[in-house]
């Protein structure tokens, strides 16, 4: 595995404080996975170790020579991939100050990785990644639909979110993909919950003198839930904070923006933001 620092190595000093990231990505025309997807060939599945998927979803796209990919939003070039080299982990190790890997993965994450570089094999840190939950809305079956299906992986990432449990609502996902059904979060999130399938989330607590039943909570999160999607895609759950105005939106579309969608004002830094809708 190798990798090669492009010219915007200094605008990365470090980490920035208070987890606020100013810069906007130096590709923007790649920010979109679509976008990136039709950057690599057809046949670089069967001739290659690692999947487009997963380089796509570490926001890596092909430069077309040899196996070099490049984040489009820090533009750092990875290459020479091989059997169990993970794009995330990867990313998160030879550019840990990516404001996409910050944002999408948060700074544990990214932490973890180079704390555990060159001591642990990529199998302990997979492994520990997915004992803590760091990586369980990268590393599920449903990243096998095609990208033509990328609402209903949003939308089942927007579940995972929500701590639905993936076991108890995979064969919805896999007869979707077979029919090419697809659906947003919120509209997969009814048919969910008329499932009988529950969030392992805890529900909001009740004082004392609450009447409120366990149904009437469960209602009232549901209409919670509807409410922090985001209102640029209405597919997934808003995760970002745009800076200075305070505006909201998913991951996925703050990435894509130089101003705020919402009050058109230009977003001169992000926070990402941990929600329990």
């Amino acid at each position: 595995m190798g990798s090669t620092t492009s010219g915007s190595a200094h605008y990365y000093p470090g980490t920035p404080r208070y987890g606020v990231f100013g810069k906007n990505p130096n590709h923007i025309t790649l920010s979109g996975a679509s976008a990136r997807v039709d950057t690599f060939p057809a046949d670089w599945d069967k001739t290659h170790r690692v999947k487009i998927r997963d380089l796509v979803d570490a926001g890596l796209y092909f430069m077309g020579e040899n196996d070099r990919c490049r984040c489009f939003y820090c533009s750092i070039i990875l290459y020479n991939w091989s059997a169990g080299n993970v794009p995330w982990i990867e990313h998160a190790k030879f550019r840990p100050t990516c404001t996409f890997v910050h944002l999408r993965m948060g700074a544990t994450f990214v932490q973890m990785c180079n704390r555990l570089r060159g001591r642990l094999s990529m199998e302990i840190v997979i492994e520990e990644s997915r004992r803590l939950g760091l990586l369980s809305h990268t590393f599920v079956p449903h990243l096998n639909a095609p990208s033509g299906n990328s609402l209903l992986s949003c939308a089942v990432q927007t579940l995972l979110t929500l701590g639905y449990p993936y076991d108890e609502f995979r064969h919805v996902v896999v007869q979707a993909v077979i029919q090419g059904v697809t659906m947003s979060a919120v509209q997969l999130l009814k048919l969910v919950k008329t499932m009988g399938v529950k969030s392992l989330l805890p529900l909001p607590g009740k004082r004392d003198d609450d009447t409120r039943t366990d149904a009437d909570i469960s209602t009232e999160s549901s209409q919670m839930t509807e409410r922090c999607m985001c209102a640029v895609c209405t597919c997934a759950v808003v995760d970002i904070c745009h800076m200075p105005c305070g505006h909201v939106s998913c991951q996925s579309c703050s990435v894509r923006l130089k101003v705020c969608s919402i009050c058109r004002g230009d977003i001169k830094g992000r926070v990402r933001l941990r929600l329990q809708c």
